[in-house]
């Protein structure tokens, strides 16, 4: 009978797991009072309040969306975006699953490069549409009562939310099925900031 031992490396500091959880929790909420306002209350006050709460929290996604890409180009080697576009390349390069050692998956580092443009685009697009309807946010000045674009918008916002809501799940189960095929510990990794890698098979006593 053998069993694994695991190499493990902290790769993911502080900063990085704060600003993954601020995202998470933010679309979290976005994805809870957006279907509440679209689907379950008509138009009165409880509707507006939730709108309210749907823009404040889209304010907070984009701060913390804004941090991330920041954190991108100043943080560690771990927090950059060449850390996704590496895994990517050597998955189209072997065409198969690569290993990279404490790296991302390949597929999930495509994943992830495509769920940062729908967050940017469903940012960029759900402050012009705050700007627009409510007078709110940032863009306010420059775009409030201008409905020349507000098709656009939405459509853009709405095509970003399905792509960001349908990886939340995607993730979730990658990580699982990751973690069943490894072996090795996946989804505590933005807790304790650690990750695990098979170092070989040894007899357990």
């Amino acid at each position: 009978m053998h069993s694994s031992s695991y190499t493990r490396r902290f790769v993911f500091g502080a900063i990085q797991r704060i600003l993954h959880w601020w995202l998470a929790l933010t679309i979290v909420g976005l994805a809870v009072t957006g279907m509440i306002a679209q689907w379950v209350l008509e138009a009165g006050r409880e509707r507006i309040v939730l709108v309210e709460a749907h823009a404040y929290l889209g304010t907070a996604f984009a701060i913390g969306l804004a941090l991330r890409l920041l954190w991108a180009v100043v943080g560690p080697e771990p927090a950059h975006f060449s850390a996704f576009w590496q895994a990517a390349k050597r998955s189209w390069q072997s065409r198969r699953r690569a290993r990279i050692p404490f790296g991302y998956e390949p597929r999930g580092a495509v994943a992830y490069l495509g769920l940062y443009v729908s967050m940017m685009v469903s940012a960029a697009s759900g402050l012009a549409l705050a700007a627009i309807r409510y007078d709110f946010g940032p863009l306010s000045m420059a775009l409030f009562d201008d409905f020349s674009r507000h098709a656009l918008y939405l459509l853009g916002h709405d095509i970003s939310s399905y792509l960001i809501g349908a990886f939340i799940p995607a993730h979730v189960i990658g990580m699982m099925r990751h973690e069943r095929s490894s072996g090795s510990p996946v989804a505590q990794a933005m807790v304790s900031g650690y990750k695990y890698e098979p170092s070989g098979e040894r007899p357990s006593s």
